[in-house]
């Protein structure tokens, strides 16, 4: 797992998908004083929108989001300049351009295991 660190956060990135169209799903979280706490959800749910193809996903850019647009800077993801209309704001698609900085859900799942079992 690769760390980040995100305007003085240490963070992570799991991925996942969604129920309701089978969408990427990604999830942040950041490790502070050994405990594990989510930091946020990149990406966001449009279940009337087919799932991008490839290695693209529907961001969420706006209001607490916003600090997310540095991990395009970081070369972690593409903007591919597609948006989506979702109520009065738009979603953007960025492409993932390196997958090492994701954690599947089941990688995930064992860092917890593992971590509890240190305590």
């Amino acid at each position: 797992m690769k760390k980040i660190n995100l305007h003085g956060h240490e963070i992570f990135m799991v991925k996942g998908s969604y129920e309701a169209n089978g969408a990427t799903a990604i999830s942040v979280f950041s490790e502070e004083d050994g405990f594990l706490e989510s930091f946020g959800v990149l990406t966001v749910c449009i279940p009337e929108v087919p799932a991008p193809s490839g290695n693209k996903v529907i961001v969420k850019t706006w209001s607490e989001n916003e600090i997310f647009s540095e991990l395009i800077d970081l070369g972690i993801f593409k903007n591919t300049g597609e948006t989506i209309p979702t109520g009065y704001v738009f979603a953007e698609v960025w492409e993932i351009a390196d997958e090492s900085y994701l954690m599947s859900d089941k990688e995930f799942e064992e860092y917890q295991n593992r971590e509890l079992s240190l305590s």
